[in-house]
């Protein structure tokens, strides 16, 4: 109250000193008003000051919260990150035991491929010792054949010496006839010596007829024997033959069947391999298709961002400088405008603050769950860094097995050519050592036959002789019968007597002559025998050609299977020239995003340029404003001349204040806005998230899925072993020692190396296969971390918002404070 004594004083002085009391009057009036006018102010310094209190202790609420929240998610993020720790070392476990079970794997095979070794070395000494024994056989036919015809030659020499002795007989037959001619010429001085030595020759003859039919039967019968192990031999030796034959037929069908089965087999693998193929392209490019179609849809999101916040601080400056407009037209207005709005306003600054403590508490709450989902992010892209990493390694781990694997399947390759080359030279060797055989064979034939056009010479010199015998026997009977004639009335009986003799050298000549055709017809039987064992020599040589030229025929068979397995490796390559080429495009696909992206990049630098350069704008035009209320509070300080001056720096002053808190609530929409549409588009991150998630989890499916079918294809070769050493034993068992077995035995070792180059192909494909899946996934990750890192970006930058928004209104509440400083210092000088 002292103020305005000291008012009056200076009045009455001005009145004193020339003021009118009218004018004194008015100009106490106006101080009574101005003063009631600065208490009002000073209650509205103090309200206002107890709200920002009030303010300045929800704060501190909020900052406890805050801190609690962030202590809460510290705890959060440590149990996250144990059970990440917990989900790893499951993982490295679960890959510990594939390990295990990929080495097993490795293990059983390696013990396979030295079981097969092992059943091949005993396949190449059964071989050797089928070699032996064939040899063996064909020494022992050799031997039979040489003793069969040195028997043969034996028997022949035997007949020789028969017939020599016949005609030795037939000789010593004629010197008696010669003899009984001088006798009958001195028949009727010698008929007791003719008779007796009639009667001694007669006996002499009967013995030699009967030792001689005694020794023609015994001979008939060596013969006859002889004959009927010649046949059961041959017998042997046809069936035999013909059991081999059949064997081979049989074999060669089942070599046949098997080639057919595995044709099939290559065929129908083959086909899924390419349907295999056409699905993987497909998903490729309707993956790609959906890459770019995001892509594209993320470029227009983010330009329509940018484009709306361009609108957006392009309006708040507009809505600033009309502020400012609005401040300096309002500037002029009246008091009692001014009086009339204070509580309007007072009542709106009251929502307002309480909307903005909603809409701070919203705010915090936002970015409590965005940091956590920010933390859930960084986890979920960690597990799948660690993920991809393990991938990798056992990707690694599996191309080193694989290389492993194709160096022995290429050493096995070399061993099987090398053996079959080997078994090929020996068959050759065997073919050659046969037509040696067989030509050995052939000159004892044609020996055979040499001897027996002898033996038919010999037998027709002996019938030539054996006719001329007959002949003079003729000539001496007739010779006889004259001289008989002659001597009728002396000889009669012994006429009688020599005609007995006759009768008996005729019967004698008759058994000669049937001794002779027997042997004929015996002769003729060993022609044919000898003809049966051309013949059977001749079908054994037809039988050899026909292997030799079934060998020829699996060999061009063995050339057309591999340019077979060529051409199919020349449509692998080209299905690999056709791979690379997408991955090519594949890879312009992603260096054309990542410009893309780099291109965004610069464009989100440019709109961040231009929010610092519009930051620097609002700062000074806030230091403009700042300047202006200097100005303000000189004009106040001048004011205490006049009263009218203090009433309209007063209105100013609070009109500066309505000002500042319209552009304080403006800030806050703008921030609760902001949040609104982080908010918005965390959501949308989280659905990409999500997306992402459950792409990553497919693709783990996949990957599943063809470690599940690696370990088929483990199995299917484990069983293909074990059918291999099925085969192997079924072939130990049934090899007899014959060519026929060791023509299946190359067959099969060609069909095994067929279908283990097969298997070499197919796990070629299989690892190209898994390469491009994991270099797939590497991709998708790559792609998925930078869109993180976008995002973790755009969080930045959200945040970054948000703590200008928060420096703004707290430079706003110090100007607030600074003009409340300042009224309340104005108010203590008054």
């Amino acid at each position: 109250m002292a103020t305005p004594l000291y008012g009056c004083h200076d009045s009455a002085t001005g009145s004193d000193a020339g003021y009118s009391p009218s004018r004194h009057a008015e100009i106490c009036a106006m101080l009574i008003t101005a003063e009631r006018e600065l208490a009002e102010v000073r209650e509205e310094c103090a309200k206002h000051g107890m709200r920002a209190e009030a303010l300045e202790a929800a704060l501190d609420r909020e900052r406890a919260n805050v801190r609690i929240l962030r202590d809460r998610h510290a705890n959060e993020a440590a149990a996250a990150r144990e059970e990440h720790e917990a989900q790893t070392r499951q993982l490295r476990d679960q890959l510990h035991v594939l390990k295990m079970v990929s080495e097993n794997a490795m293990a059983e095979k390696s013990k396979s491929s030295e079981e097969a070794a092992r059943r091949k070395k005993e396949l190449l000494e059964l071989l050797d010792r089928e070699r032996e024994e064939k040899s063996y056989i064909m020494a022992d036919y050799r031997e039979q054949t040489e003793s069969l015809i040195a028997e043969q030659g034996r028997e022949i020499t035997y007949l020789r010496g028969a017939l020599d002795k016949l005609k030795g007989e037939y000789d010593d037959l004629a010197k008696q006839h010669q003899a009984v001619e001088e006798e009958l010429e001195g028949l009727q001085e010698r008929v007791e010596d003719v008779t007796a030595q009639l009667d001694k020759e007669r006996s002499d003859t009967a013995n030699k007829t009967k030792d001689l039919q005694v020794n023609m039967q015994q001979e008939c019968e060596t013969l006859r024997e002889n004959l009927a192990a010649m046949q059961e031999q041959l017998q042997r030796a046809v069936t035999q033959h013909a059991a081999k034959q059949q064997a081979l037929t049989d074999q060669l069908q089942k070599s046949d069947e098997r080639q057919r089965v595995s044709e099939e087999e290559y065929q129908h693998t083959l086909d899924t391999l390419k349907q295999a193929y056409r699905r993987d392209t497909d998903s490729l490019r309707e993956e790609l298709s959906r890459v770019k179609e995001t892509h594209s849809r993320q470029e227009e999101e983010l330009r329509h961002d940018l484009e709306k916040a361009m609108r957006r601080e392009s309006k708040s400056v507009e809505a600033l400088r009309q502020a400012l407009e609005q401040a300096r037209q309002e500037r002029e207005l009246s008091v009692d405008d001014g009086l009339k709005q204070r509580e309007v306003l007072q009542r709106q600054h009251h929502d307002k603050v309480v909307a903005l403590q909603r809409e701070l508490d919203e705010a915090m709450q936002q970015l409590v769950g965005e940091r956590a989902a920010r933390k859930d992010r960084e986890a979920d892209t960690e597990v799948l860094r660690v993920r991809v990493d393990n991938l990798e390694k056992a990707n690694q781990r599996l191309s080193n097995e694989l290389e492993t694997i194709q160096v022995d399947q290429r050493s096995r390759e070399r061993l099987t050519e090398q053996t079959h080359q080997a078994a090929i030279e020996a068959m050759r060797t065997k073919l050659r050592t046969a037509l040696t055989d067989l030509g050995y064979v052939q000159d004892q034939v044609t020996q055979q036959a040499t001897d027996a056009q002898q033996l038919r010479d010999d037998l027709a010199k002996r019938t030539s002789a054996l006719e001329a015998a007959k002949e003079k026997i003729v000539q001496l009977e007739r010779t006889a019968a004259d001289e008989l004639s002659k001597a009728k009335s002396t000889a009669v009986q012994r006429e009688k007597e020599a005609a007995q003799v006759i009768t008996q050298l005729r019967t004698s000549k008759t058994q000669l002559e049937a001794t002779c055709e027997e042997l004929e017809r015996q002769l003729k039987e060993a022609e044919g025998r000898v003809q049966g064992t051309v013949k059977q020599v001749d079908e054994e040589r037809r039988s050899l050609e026909e292997a030799n030229r079934r060998l020829q025929d699996a060999r061009v068979e063995v050339e057309e299977l591999r340019t077979v397995v060529n051409h199919e490796r020349e449509r692998g390559s080209f299905a690999q020239e056709e791979k690379r080429q997408l991955e090519r495009q594949f890879a312009e696909e992603k260096l054309y995003r990542d410009e893309l992206e780099k291109a965004l990049h610069m464009t989100e630098r440019k709109l961040q340029d231009q929010k610092q350069d519009q930051a620097c704008q609002l700062r000074q035009m806030e230091g403009k404003v700042e300047e202006q209320a200097e100005r303000h509070h000189a004009e106040l300080a001048a004011a205490r001349i006049a009263a009218e001056q203090v009433r309209g720096e007063v209105v100013r002053t609070r009109e500066a204040i309505v000002e500042k808190e319209t552009a304080l609530q403006e800030m806050r929409e703008e921030v609760g806005r902001l949040h609104r549409e982080a908010a918005m588009r965390e959501g949308r991150l989280q659905e990409e998230m999500e997306d992402l998630r459950e792409a990553h989890e497919v693709e783990m499916r996949r990957m599943d899925e063809l470690l599940n079918g690696l370990r088929r294809d483990l199995a299917k070769s484990q069983d293909t072993c074990t059918q291999y050493q099925r085969e192997l034993s079924h072939i130990h068992q049934n090899s007899a020692g014959a060519r026929s077995d060791l023509e299946m035995a190359l067959e099969q070792a060609d069909a095994t190396r067929m279908k283990l180059l097969e298997d070499a192909k197919y796990r070629d494909q299989l690892n190209q296969e898994l390469q491009g899946t994991v270099r797939l996934l590497s991709s998708r990750l790559t792609s998925n971390e930078e869109e993180v890192r976008r995002m973790q970006e755009e969080l930045a930058d959200t945040n970054k918002r948000t703590q200008d928004a928060h420096t703004l209104i707290g430079r706003k509440d110090a100007t607030i404070g600074q003009l409340n400083a300042k009224l309340r210092a104005y108010e203590s000088r008054r």
